[in-house]
């Protein structure tokens, strides 16, 4: 016997609550930022130093863990429509890290850099990729959100002597 599974979005808030599972994607984002921050610059910098080479040696120069600040804050903050900014984010972490796992793995090089780098991006594989799918199935869990969502559509003020036949247009 075949049963029929909605799914749910993880720990979705009742209408003018909070959502416990955004504000997680949100952290996550800034511990991500803050661990790429740690293992791209700080630690290459102390190693190099410690061993009297350039400071830059082994730096991985990148703008990506701003990114990602910038967008678990966007998140924290309830910026209006963070629902296409992490979309388009997800969609371009997700292409190039699967591109970048792709070409490590065709011929990996374990040393302390490259195995902290493929750590971080599975780390980074799996947070995107849990963004995308809560963006795509919850919508309603990113604050006005850039999509007509039906949700939404239900709690459009309806005038006094309007009779309310079901069919309403966004303003």
């Amino acid at each position: 016997m075949a049963t029929s599974h909605t799914w749910q979005a993880p720990a979705a808030a009742p209408e003018g609550k909070t959502s416990h599972w955004y504000d997680f994607l949100g952290h996550a984002l800034i511990l991500v930022a803050v661990w790429s921050v740690l293992i791209k610059y700080l630690f290459p910098i102390a190693y190099a130093l410690n061993y009297q080479l350039h400071w830059y040696e082994y730096v991985q120069w990148d703008a990506w863990p701003l990114i990602h600040a910038w967008l678990g804050w966007s998140l924290l903050t309830r910026r209006p429509n963070v629902l296409a900014v992490a979309l388009l984010v997800a969609v371009l972490e997700l292409a190039i890290i699967a591109t970048k796992l792709a070409m490590f793995f065709a011929a990996p090089e374990w040393t302390i850099w490259q195995t902290n780098w493929m750590i971080n991006k599975v780390f980074l594989f799996g947070l995107f990729s849990t963004i995308l799918v809560t963006a795509w199935r919850a919508p309603e869990l990113f604050p006005q959100a850039f999509l007509p969502l039906p949700s939404r559509l239900a709690r459009l003020p309806v005038e006094d002597n309007e009779v309310d036949n079901g069919s309403r247009t966004i303003a």
